[in-house]
């Protein structure tokens, strides 16, 4: 079978490329995070690490803290770029676990690109309201995006904002796109009527959040801009010095604005409308896929897939055209029945499902309509739990073919394999 060519940036006539890709296989690893998800992608020395984030504390009876090392040591040992797809608290909390134990290996570290226009600032302070809603009665609480700006202001590595059409080695961006994302703010604000708002201090709430938010935005771009030169002066936080006054000043006005009693208030009048947060928040992530056509292409949906699925196919900007066959896909929203997608016209080899149980949330199983009568023919379920699966009856997979990672630490799918090839834990870890 003929290799791909998942991160190289290597271009040229076919039979040049061919020969340059000689002896690189692009191999997949699924990281078993239970409800979460961790992928390394690669070839040759390449690694792209997609998140690194799970809300379980426990996976299968072992502390998520010890995958999490092992995690760190394979990017400390590879060297990785690091996506990290959506600002949700799994994601982050993962990547920022990650940070602390192997920035070291962390060559550099690419976000869907939420920041690059003024506008944007409404829709940071979207996320930072869902954030905030969640612990609105706790101050002290870490919140997402903060909690990743501090982390990456003490990274030395190049950060990179990503959105349609962008190429990073041979990974290329088809979500989110700029003019679809601002017409998806402006109904969400309007569905959740704040311009509306019918109290006057939610509305003076707002613009002050909205303000929070345009700090945060442009430190955010100012670090961009400075990640990755050699020899910037540091303070004693391993923060840019040239960041120090912005960041005193962010820091400040968030903690007025979150000990706020008439924006605790506003927060909590929110609540009503976390449901219509999270669908937003959804549609902010990145989606991308192998951007060299090929046997061996590989899709990523995250969880804003359905949302766009059909916009996407159509190439509507004609900027991305999706490829007619997937040999690996990643199913969107952790293979739930919300989130389902009918593949079948790509012809996967492979689907990638992370998924595992949470207590009071039956409705995130994976969703039989993987499995049984409407499995596409032939497809491997890669699943890092079988028992939570509607597919599952009485310890029957009704899966065409299945590999269950659990409790292995990883399954590794390479292109010339028909089957993964799966690592156990360390005995002595």
């Amino acid at each position: 079978m003929a290799t791909g060519n998942l991160l190289s940036s290597v271009r040229g006539r076919p039979e040049e490329r061919q020969d340059k890709r000689e002896g690189r296989m692009m191999e997949i690893q699924m990281y078993n995070v239970g409800l979460g998800e961790c992928f390394l992608l690669g070839q040759g020395d390449e690694r792209i690490a997609v998140n690194c984030g799970t809300r379980n504390k426990k996976i299968n009876g072992r502390d998520s803290a010890g995958i999490f090392r092992e995690i760190g040591g394979d990017i400390r040992r590879n060297g990785c770029t690091v996506f990290l797809t959506q600002f949700d608290p799994e994601h982050v909390g993962g990547f920022l676990q990650i940070v602390r134990e192997e920035s070291a290996g962390i060559q550099a570290v690419c976000l869907p690109d939420l920041f690059s226009e003024r506008w944007m600032s409404e829709l940071l302070a979207l996320l930072l309201l869902q954030d905030l809603s969640r612990s609105c009665f706790l101050p002290g609480k870490a919140v997402t995006l903060s909690g990743l700006m501090e982390v990456l202001l003490t990274l030395s590595c190049p950060i990179r904002l990503l959105k349609r059409g962008d190429q990073v080695g041979d990974i290329q961006v088809l979500w989110p796109q700029k003019t679809r994302l601002r017409k998806d703010l402006e109904e969400t604000l309007g569905e959740i009527g704040i311009p509306g708002a019918v109290y006057e201090q939610d509305r003076w709430m707002w613009k002050e959040l909205v303000q929070v938010a345009a700090r945060m935005r442009e430190i955010f771009m100012r670090l961009v801009a400075l990640s990755g030169m050699e020899e910037i002066p540091r303070n004693g936080e391993h923060i840019p010095v040239e960041l120090e006054e912005e960041v005193r000043g962010f820091r400040a006005d968030f903690r007025k604005l979150r000990r706020n009693e008439r924006f605790l208030g506003m927060a909590e009048r929110f609540q009503e409308s976390v449901e219509l947060l999270r669908t937003f928040h959804d549609r902010t992530g990145l989606i991308f896929h192998v951007g060299e056509d090929g046997k061996e292409n590989f899709l990523y949906t995250g969880n804003g897939w359905k949302e766009w699925a059909v916009w996407l196919e159509k190439n509507e900007d004609g900027l991305v055209p999706l490829h007619r066959k997937y040999w690996c896909i990643s199913v969107p929203g952790h293979g739930t029945d919300e989130c389902y997608w009918d593949f079948a016209p790509y012809a996967p080899r492979h689907f990638l499902v992370s998924n595992g149980y949470v207590a009071g949330q039956e409705a995130g199983k994976i969703s039989g309509r993987y499995a049984g009568m409407f499995a596409v023919p032939g497809v491997i379920m890669h699943c890092t739990s079988s028992n939570w699966c509607e597919g599952n009856k009485d310890g029957i997979c009704s899966c065409w073919d299945a590999q269950i990672t659990s409790p292995e630490l990883c399954s590794v799918i390479r292109e010339e394999e028909t089957k993964s090839q799966k690592r156990k834990e360390d005995e002595t870890a």
